[in-house]
């Protein structure tokens, strides 16, 4: 019998649950909380945007934006974080299946964190936000996203 895990994730929260095919039980793996990710993105940024002095027009100089907004940076790091966990569990052989399910945003960011050998491994893809539904109503809705499992 092959596990099947379960990635329910927003960009602040993630629960990895397990079940083995064929079998009813469910087992929390872990449960990971991105504090940062909650953060307003101007409290995350170390300083504010770059500034040249005296090299401008007569206001006085050029501002440079960041390249990457600060809140996206804390999203893909706990995507990064998350993924190495999963990526970890199939190149194990702890994970034979994979159903990941993640707000719309931050599903892209996720998938595209994972390992080539470990997005093979995904069975779906549920591009919904169920980190805060009671743990009976999410098994349900797992089990009908994992048909076939």
């Amino acid at each position: 019998m092959h596990r099947n895990w379960y990635v329910v994730a927003n960009a602040s929260r993630a629960r990895l649950l397990e079940r083995t095919a064929g079998e009813d039980d469910w087992a929390d793996v872990v449960d990971l909380v991105h504090a940062e990710s909650r953060r307003p993105g101007a409290s995350l940024a170390r300083d504010r945007p770059g500034h040249v002095a005296g090299t401008g027009p007569a206001s006085g100089g050029y501002t440079f934006q960041p390249r990457t907004d600060p809140r996206q940076h804390e999203h893909a790091r706990f995507a990064r974080q998350i993924a190495d966990a999963v990526d970890e569990a199939v190149s194990d052989g702890r994970c034979g299946r994979l159903v990941l399910v993640a707000s719309a945003p931050f599903l892209g960011v996720l998938d595209a964190q994972l390992d080539p050998r470990t997005r093979k491994a995904v069975h779906a893809r549920v591009a919904h936000d169920w980190t805060t539904l009671p743990d009976a109503e999410l098994v349900a809705k797992l089990g009908e996203a994992d048909v076939g499992g």
